[in-house]
């Protein structure tokens, strides 16, 4: 009888250790992707709440057909990039190509080859011209603020840039309100951004590209492993017919 009673809590202990680690093991099972929320048309939520863009898509379809179970989770951009940097992500994105990112993170991708190409943004009937970024100078540019941008646009210190802790649509505005002279901005979010605007008609690109963007998957450093499985999952997806239709939706070169 005393060595029933004795038993029984130890049963119980143990029965709740048991539950425990197979609820822990079920969430690391379980892939946590952060993206930008507000990022069209690579990522972005909807009006429905859904998570939806053309990374979005990519990174979903590369896990499911490779058996990998995941969430998605939007943030703001700089919350975003602050929990990757703590690791409290599996995976983060879209991340612009940077030197310093492929010190910092595993980059897995590209998700295309091609990349998309940077320009300076102005009004369709600006009479801005330049040649090197000095002649530039007085006129004020918009850049969004925490963004990654191109190397020689981060080095030219000496030009007015307006800071916009928004997204690329409000600044669109705020340049055909002609409150800024310029913005920069990668062509696919920029068109598609003014689109959604109904403002596609209102600019044009002001001289040769400053760029070519590649995306990338961040995965955080200590989990060096993930990364191989996702960039070999994200490999054989490249290879599908599945990814190059979701490419022609978005009007996306390969």
């Amino acid at each position: 009888m005393h060595v029933r009673q004795f038993l029984q809590p130890i049963s119980l202990i143990l029965l709740a250790i048991a539950s425990l680690a197979w609820a822990v093991t079920g969430r690391s099972e379980t892939l946590i992707v952060g993206i930008d929320h507000s990022f069209p048309p690579f990522t972005y939520q909807d009006d429905q709440g859904a998570y939806r863009g053309l990374h979005v898509e990519i990174i979903s379809r590369a896990l499911e057909d490779a058996g990998m179970a995941y969430e998605v989770r939007g943030y703001p951009w700089k919350r975003l990039v602050l929990l990757a940097d703590l690791a409290e992500l599996d995976l983060a994105l879209p991340f612009r190509h940077k030197p310093e990112r492929f010190e910092k993170y595993y980059m897995v991708g590209p998700f295309t080859e091609t990349g998309s190409r940077t320009f300076f943004f102005g009004l369709n009937d600006t009479s801005i011209k330049w040649k090197v970024l000095p002649d530039l100078t007085g006129y004020v540019i918009g850049l969004i603020d925490g963004f990654a941008y191109p190397e020689s646009i981060e080095q030219a210190v000496y030009l007015d840039y307006y800071r916009f802790n928004g997204s690329t649509q409000k600044l669109a505005l705020m340049l055909r309100l002609q409150r800024i002279d310029l913005l920069v901005s990668d062509e696919t979010v920029f068109w598609d951004s003014v689109e959604r605007g109904e403002m596609v008609r209102a600019f044009q690109p002001v001289g040769a590209p400053l760029d070519r963007v590649m995306r990338y998957v961040v995965v955080p450093r200590p989990k060096e492993a993930l990364a191989s499985k996702v960039q070999a999952a994200l490999d054989r997806f490249k290879r599908d017919d599945a990814y190059r239709a979701i490419l022609e939706r978005y009007g996306v070169a390969l």
